[in-house]
């Protein structure tokens, strides 16, 4: 990915917010001229369906809402510029520094728990002691 296309700053974005993080990508498609927001949700749900599989195969019972979303935020910024090839932007968020991608930080993600009920797989409560597949 290139570091061509510079402008807009992440630094000030909150990187534990989906929201601001959506905001940002949605502006730095702007500041591209490629923006397309069917495109986006398209990506969006996609990557969301692709993430529930991946944490089901490796054996994760639930995930936090943080790093669940974190997750698709990132898959969905590498896909939605991935059409600029090697110009694409680089995801300005890096995947937890300074902690593990295993640490459950937060409330469980409601809707990988829905997912996980609506395919006859087992779910936990809120409070529920997880453990983290090796």
């Amino acid at each position: 990915m290139s570091n061509a296309h510079q402008g807009l700053d992440a630094s000030n974005v909150d990187p534990t917010d989906s929201y601001a993080r959506k905001a940002f990508l949605s502006a730095k498609a702007g500041n591209l001229n490629c923006f397309d927001y069917a495109k986006f949700k398209m990506a969006e749900a996609i990557t969301t369906v692709v993430s529930y599989e991946h944490l089901a195969r490796a054996g994760f019972v639930s995930a936090s809402e943080q790093s669940f979303y974190f997750d698709i935020d990132r898959l969905v910024w590498d896909q939605y510029f991935s059409i600029l090839g090697n110009d694409a932007p680089e995801c300005p968020w890096m995947r937890y520094e300074g902690s593990s991608r295993d640490d459950h930080i937060g409330p469980v993600s409601d809707v990988y728990q829905q997912w996980r009920q609506d395919h006859g797989l087992p779910i936990v409560g809120p409070y529920t002691q997880l453990d983290v597949p090796d």
